[in-house]
């Protein structure tokens, strides 16, 4: 992921014009690297801690001519990622478009008709509308309006597949009123 794609990120999450996003990764970037040069340690819990390390002065060899040479003391920028951010990176978080969820978790029988429903905002997830190329994540709530019923799950798991029998697996009806 590079910046652009950062912001644009940033934008989506957030709900941001894509200018407001651009200025607030901007200035994140520079407010972390503002606090690297005068030497302080950034501590940002759930994530990680920037700091500044020092390298000691060593000897080193020319990869050219083999001959030793002194490498001067440095100082670098280092990152050290939290346990919550080692725990999320190793742990493999599937997600699945939405109305491929709903269709295959068999709330609703078609993916078209699951399009169709996401089309004409009748599913929010997590309190959102929801367009149907949302990533549907573990412990997502979906709401779903079925006319004057409406229906709200929580995700449990994402298949790419499953029996019908094996599809209430896939999510736990929280409530469902007319």
């Amino acid at each position: 992921m590079n910046k652009t794609q950062l912001v644009e990120a940033v934008a989506l999450k957030a709900d941001l014009k894509k200018k407001d996003a651009e200025a607030a990764v901007s200035a994140v970037l520079e407010a972390i690297a503002d606090a690297l040069v005068e030497g302080d340690k950034i501590q940002i819990v759930g994530f990680g801690t920037f700091e500044v390390k020092s390298r000691a002065a060593r000897q080193g060899h020319n990869p050219l001519t083999g001959e030793k040479i002194q490498i001067p003391a440095a100082k670098h920028p280092a990152f050290s990622a939290s346990k919550a951010l080692k725990d999320a990176v190793n742990k493999q978080v599937f997600s699945m478009r939405l109305d491929k969820y709903l269709k295959v978790s068999r709330i609703i029988k078609r993916r078209t008709v699951a399009n169709d429903a996401c089309d004409s905002a009748h599913v929010c997830v997590n309190g959102r509308p929801a367009k149907a190329s949302y990533d549907v994540k573990e412990n997502d709530i979906i709401e779903i309006a079925f006319g004057a019923r409406t229906l709200r799950v929580r995700v449990l798991n994402i298949k790419d597949s499953t029996k019908k029998a094996d599809a209430t697996e896939m999510y736990e009806v929280m409530n469902e009123h007319d």
